[in-house]
């Protein structure tokens, strides 16, 4: 069968989609069945993808799609998220990188039998784990938020510096191949690593704020067009990427990272919008990607695998990736059984992929330029080099299906047996956005409860957001959409307010099939009939009632000790917290106030005359 860029390009981009369409219905993974079928359409199959059609433009597509990935995981990561666990997302990216390098490749040479060039160069290119398979899986396997965020933040902001590493060590391997061994190759090797680092985080850094600042500027009433805003981050990105790349080579990705980490701390409505749009964007590019990258691996090389690529994965998994973690998590937020989660989890995804084929294409491209003339005193042998890098992909290969199959079907398992699953999920949905809904937000939010609202009107979320809630614009009615886009690891409670019956109803009958009905409740604007699904709030107090005594300033929302009996007596809770974990309370039942632990908080309505809030 006959192929051309025009066919492969096509193929790869729609069966990208569709691949990932059908992995994310499923919640798994699309890595593995991406690869898949680049198998079954490119040289090993069909024969109906050819990479090798693109040419020279392979390398810059996966340049500028790994660009993608990255400053879509990283803006996720606002400095909120990132102060949840600071030590251990840094020393994973510094202790934890530099020992995964020595350790793997220590087991290059003594369990692949590699010679040390192509050994660091492997070592380079496993210290990156990645988001497209570390975030699906996280969405399977509920962890506790702040281990969450640590292995989400490292899959996100190791990428760049693995990539880093490995361009750099591979500049100097090859030069160390034509150049007799002098100490000038290790100050030129750390030149070329500390020079585009800074570069990167300087250009990411004002095209960041730039980017934050024309946010800001553009939007109207805290709120840019979803048009404007997505169009502004797909600019800030490529430019970053550009323009690191111009002043040093591989600057790129690290200015495309810091720039994400600015803009994620953006608070205009849209943003949301802009999550979508980007992970949508990443999902086409890294999807057809990995369909290009697979349709040219040959399935005959796997012929070639023996016990020791095998063991190698399991030496990766069970030696180097535990010692890593253990080293660099030593003193940190998380607690044991934390950290030896986070020793087992390390799937490889497709930067290591796309890093492998670039380095063994560039390795057999310096050979055929520069390997006619030996050097004498050269200290890395050619021939060698030559001769490791033709099992480089293999290797590569077979790992990132080991390591990725290991954290789909054991960090289920681990979860559990360790604990670490984080119990009943503590994030709490709130449908409606008026003063009521604010405030509580911003109250809850004070006591380490994880908001989500919701509301259809620019103003409420303008609000909502200017509180410090994370707010989404939407309308709640569209169950589908709400399902989509309200997160769910940690969704445990879903509270309905809006002021119109039809959309608190739907809501509340959505909230009891997702939360149970012990766990969703709603605040009526009039009377509920018969059979509501739900918890009633309120008291009897109409929502219409509570919003004219907020205005005129009688009642205010705050929080108190539920061992504050007076406190209680004189007020209407309507949400206890325990541990961070919020739980509907129907004032005026006595039943829910008799069973909250020592040290539980109430949330609720306090007269602002007569009593003070005491957090």
């Amino acid at each position: 069968m006959h192929s051309s860029p025009t066919v492969t390009m096509a193929l790869a981009l729609g069966v990208g989609a569709l691949v990932s369409l059908g992995c994310d219905r499923l919640r798994m993974p699309a890595l593995l069945p991406l690869m898949a079928a680049g198998l079954l359409l490119g040289h090993s199959g069909a024969q109906a993808i050819n990479a090798g059609e693109l040419g020279p433009m392979l390398s810059p597509l996966i340049t500028l799609g790994i660009g993608l990935l990255i400053f879509e995981g990283a803006l996720h990561l606002g400095w909120r998220e990132l102060r949840s666990a600071p030590r251990a997302v840094a020393a994973l990216l510094t202790i934890g990188v530099v020992m995964t390098w020595f350790l793997g490749s220590c087991a290059a040479v003594s369990v692949l039998g590699m010679g040390p060039g192509v050994a660091i160069l492997l070592g380079a290119m496993l210290t990156v784990t990645g988001p497209t398979v570390v975030q699906p899986i996280l969405r399977r396997v509920r962890v506790t938020p702040r281990l969450r965020t640590v292995l989400g933040a490292e899959s996100v902001l190791v990428d760049p510096i693995g990539v880093l590493l490995t361009i750099v060590a591979l500049a100097t391997i090859l030069g160390a191949a034509i150049t007799p061994a002098q100490p000038a190759l290790l100050l030129d090797a750390a030149r070329r690593l500390g020079f585009p680092i800074a570069t990167g985080v300087a250009v990411g850094l004002a095209f960041g704020a730039l980017g934050y600042m024309l946010a800001r500027s553009l939007s109207e009433r805290g709120r840019i067009h979803p048009q404007g805003l997505n169009l502004l981050a797909v600019g800030v990105c490529m430019v970053a990427v550009g323009v690191g790349e111009l002043v040093a080579s591989e600057a790129g990705l690290v200015a495309a990272t810091v720039a994400a980490v600015c803009l994620a701390n953006l608070r205009v409505i849209g943003v949301a919008e802009l999550h979508a749009f980007k992970q949508q964007l990443a999902t086409l590019t890294v999807g057809s990607i990995v369909v290009l990258l697979a349709s040219r691996f040959d399935v005959s090389s796997l012929a070639g695998t023996g016990l020791r690529d095998l063991a190698f994965v399991a030496v990766m998994i069970a030696v180097v990736r535990p010692a890593a973690a253990a080293l660099s998590l030593v003193g940190s937020q998380l607690s044991a059984r934390e950290r030896v989660f986070a020793a087992i989890f390390a799937p490889r995804g497709i930067v290591a992929l796309s890093m492998a084929v670039i380095i063994a294409q560039s390795i057999m491209a310096f050979a055929r330029t520069q390997g006619k003339e030996r050097v004498p005193g050269a200290i890395v042998d050619l021939d060698f080099l030559v001769r490791d890098v033709a099992s480089l992909e293999r290797v590569m290969f077979i790992t990132i299906v080991g390591t990725v199959v290991w954290a789909s079907l054991v960090g289920p398992l681990m979860a559990r047996w360790l604990g670490v699953g984080g119990g009943r999920p503590s994030g709490l949905l709130i449908v409606g956005g008026d003063r009521v809904s604010v405030e509580t937000a911003a109250v809850l939010s004070r006591l380490g409860v994880r908001v989500t609202l919701v509301d259809s009107r620019s103003e409420h979320v303008a609000r909502a957001e200017a509180a410090g809630a994370q707010a989404i614009r939407g309308d709640a009615t569209d169950l589908r959409w709400l399902e989509e886009r309200v997160p769910s690891e940690d969704l445990g409670m879903v509270l309905a307010w809006t002021g119109n019956l039809d959309v608190d109803l739907a809501v509340a009958r959505w909230g009891s099939e997702r939360v149970g009905r012990t766990a969703s409740a709603l605040w009526a604007a009039g009377k509920l009939p018969p059979g509501t699904e739900g918890i009633e709030l309120g008291g009897g107090r109409l929502l219409d009632e509570v919003r004219d005594d907020l205005d005129a300033g009688h009642w205010r929302v705050a929080s108190w000790p539920a061992s504050d009996a007076a406190m209680t007596a004189a007020s209407i809770p309507f949400i206890g917290v325990v541990q961070g974990r919020p739980m509907p309370i129907a004032p005026g039942s006595g039943l829910s106030l008799d069973h909250l632990p020592h040290g539980a908080k109430l949330v609720g309505l306090v007269r602002s005359t007569s009593m003070t809030a005491r957090l």
